[in-house]
């Protein structure tokens, strides 16, 4: 590259940095004084932990949470038929007790799983503006950043969940294998085999990417030998720990997940021949009306997309909703990046956009705040 080109890649940079940072920050202050108020003037339900008596701390740990912070603090552990924290993939706490160095506290755990979600999430977001930079106009890229920060579970990725750190390697492998540059996409890969096992997949939209960018090197298809590497290493311990390499999918029975074929079949007869089935789905609404939003934006907009986007967001569906429930999909969407760039392009292109974009943002900001606050009282959120 140039001397001379590197002026304009440094300003292009922090204009970047300086449209990102606008939603960011009102987004995490949304997020930060919902879980406040609701804390001050909420009732906290009995049954959950504390993390520490100050709000502004406690606020980022709750559920899950607490097998990341025991993980940090004391490695994993595995009880038979019980809910244990094999099930949780080792990056994300590693990075937590590294960060908190030689304090093992769950305040300082907490503390260190929520710089390493908002910094991960940050990094996610610029990174995504030139993912989208490449391909759409920059109100695109700028649309998405926004929808994303200001999406209702959007507060997952700066809570001491994997959220944020997943996105940043998932949405950095795919910009990297972009830019042609293997050796980071590879190394990013690989890392977020290490913190979730949908990561191991990444391997096949960003093998489409290569075969259809222009003839190159072709050892650059070695470095998608990086890829799968956080996830055997995971095996490779679990099974000199626990006798088991693949006891974090078997012991997703304990929450009442089927990990094979024949229980899938099981839990589709009983759910279909239960008299109560009705009450269930109400009690699963929002996660429903969210799947469905996710599922439309894909069939209407989305397949007019980019292959590699498509396969991916066709599996970040299709993963949590082979264990037959919506529990969580919320979650589970936010990390499905390609359906926030195809949001924002229809959006954009939309006859209705100068209302339409600040009234999305606007229900989605009212309807995080909800959320944020029933999370901060303990109750189940997704």
């Amino acid at each position: 590259m140039k001397l001379s080109k590197w002026p304009q890649l440094l300003d292009k940079g922090q204009s970047i940095w300086r449209l990102i940072l606008t939603p960011f920050l009102l987004s995490r202050l949304l997020i930060l004084g919902a879980g406040l108020a609701a804390g001050r003037w909420g009732t906290m339900r009995p049954q959950g932990w504390r993390v520490s008596s100050t709000m502004w701390i406690d606020m980022w740990a709750r559920w899950d949470s607490g097998f990341y912070l025991d993980i940090a603090s004391g490695g994993y552990s595995y009880i038979p038929g019980q809910i244990s924290s094999v099930a949780f993939f080792p990056l994300y706490p590693l990075l937590m007790r590294w960060l908190a160095w030689q304090d093992s506290s769950r305040v300082s755990l907490t503390i260190a799983g929520w710089l390493i979600s908002n910094i991960s999430f940050l990094g996610a977001l610029y990174l995504l503006y030139r993912l989208v930079d490449l391909d759409y106009q920059r109100q695109s890229a700028r649309l998405t950043i926004w929808l994303l920060c200001f999406f209702p579970t959007s507060f997952f990725f700066s809570v001491v969940y994997t959220e944020g750190l997943f996105l940043l390697l998932t949405v950095g492998a795919f910009y990297f294998a972009r830019r042609d540059q293997w050796l980071l996409a590879g190394l990013f890969g690989g890392l977020s085999s290490a913190t979730r096992v949908v990561g191991l997949l990444i391997l096949i939209p960003l093998a489409i990417e290569k075969i259809k960018q222009k003839p190159g090197n072709s050892r650059d298809w070695l470095y998608f030998a990086l890829m799968p590497l956080g996830f055997l290493a995971f095996l490779i311990f679990l099974n000199f720990q626990f006798g088991d390499p693949l006891i974090f999918s078997r012991i997703q029975i304990a929450w009442g997940r089927p990990s094979s074929v024949t229980g899938i079949l099981e839990r589709l007869a009983d759910l279909f021949s239960d008299p109560d089935l009705l009450l269930r789905v109400q009690s699963v609404w929002m996660d429903i009306l969210f799947t469905g939003l996710a599922v439309i934006i894909f069939v209407v907009v989305l397949r007019k997309q980019r292959l590699s986007y498509l396969i991916y967001t066709a599996y970040s569906l299709a993963v949590p909703l082979s264990t037959v429930s919506v529990d969580s999909m919320p979650r589970y969407l936010i990390v499905a990046f390609p359906l926030f760039i195809a949001g924002a392009t229809w959006l954009n292109r939309s006859r209705f956009s100068r209302f339409a974009v600040p009234s999305v943002i606007g229900i989605f900001a009212l309807i995080q705040a909800v959320l944020v606050a029933r999370w901060t009282l303990w109750f189940w959120v997704a």
